[in-house]
């Protein structure tokens, strides 16, 4: 787990809050303002001992936690992106992760296009911050290059438990779509779910005593509601799409080092057929896990 001050956050939310003026994105950049003023607030009230456990506790502190979620998601979408070279995709990008509400607990189904939007950005930071060649797309959401295959990454954010499967049926069908207008035999596939919402609609925080803890807690959480869809993804027959991923980013305290911090974790099931396509998964798990 990548590790960052609440101050070195803000000071990158500095630079994203110029590059989004740069790209005509002023108004839009008024999030990225409550996002520095809640992480300010955060950071006085965290520093105070005392007021811990009843931080932990007291509901009405849940836009701060995730509002250091979503300011960590930003700045790493700033580190890795700004110099990207088509910057009209990337507006467009930046203005629907810019939308809906700050708080989870008030985003609904018709309104959750903005963190929808932020779970392809994360995936592509990410995937740049780890040495790989990564393009945001309109179809696919994600072009990236591992070794000498192309990529395609569908990317999809249900909003409850119970559209799972449709969503992965989607991505199936749009996958599968790209990979045949692409003709390359070098190009694979991979179905990224995030189960952020469903896992946590914004009134939960994940308490554990070590990194270690908190890393097999999301990820036990993550691999049963993964096999518990298990014949949504098992009825893929293409066997160009490889693997699909499910991906869960929450507030999250370290009790041992005192910490509250934004976590990450993601599970890959193989659907490899042959031993190249194997070890492409097998690296692509090694850049996001």
């Amino acid at each position: 787990m990548q590790r960052q001050s609440y101050q070195q956050i803000l000071n990158k939310l500095t630079g994203l809050d110029s590059w989004l003026s740069s790209l005509g994105l002023s108004r839009q950049a008024n999030r990225i303002h409550l996002h520095i003023s809640n992480i300010r607030q955060l950071e006085k009230i965290w520093q105070d001992d005392t007021l811990k456990k009843g931080l932990i506790k007291k509901v009405g502190h849940a836009q701060l936690f995730w509002s250091l979620t979503e300011a960590a998601e930003f700045a790493d979408v700033y580190s890795a992106l700004r110099n990207y070279n088509n910057p009209d995709l990337l507006r467009k990008k930046l203005q629907d992760a810019l939308k809906g509400s700050v708080d989870p607990n008030r985003e609904a189904s018709e309104s959750n296009i903005g963190r929808n939007t932020m779970f392809e950005l994360n995936l592509a930071s990410r995937l740049f911050h780890r040495g790989v060649p990564v393009y945001p797309q309109t179809n696919p959401d994600i072009l990236c290059e591992i070794d000498h295959w192309k990529v395609y990454i569908q990317c999809k954010r249900p909003f409850r438990e119970g559209k799972i499967s449709k969503n992965i049926s989607k991505a199936y069908s749009q996958l599968a779509r790209d990979l045949n207008d692409s003709n390359d035999k070098y190009t694979r596939g991979i179905i990224a779910i995030s189960v952020s919402h469903v896992l946590n609609p914004g009134d939960k925080l994940f308490i554990v005593k070590t990194e270690h803890d908190m890393m097999k807690l999301l990820g036990d959480h993550v691999q049963r509601l993964g096999e518990r869809y298990s014949r949504s993804w098992k009825y893929i027959l293409d066997t160009r799409i490889i693997g699909i991923s499910f991906h869960l980013i929450t507030p999250a305290v370290i009790e041992k080092d005192k910490l509250l911090t934004v976590a990450q974790q993601m599970v890959t099931f193989d659907r490899a057929v042959n031993s190249s396509d194997r070890l492409l998964l097998d690296r692509w798990k090694h850049f996001l896990g």
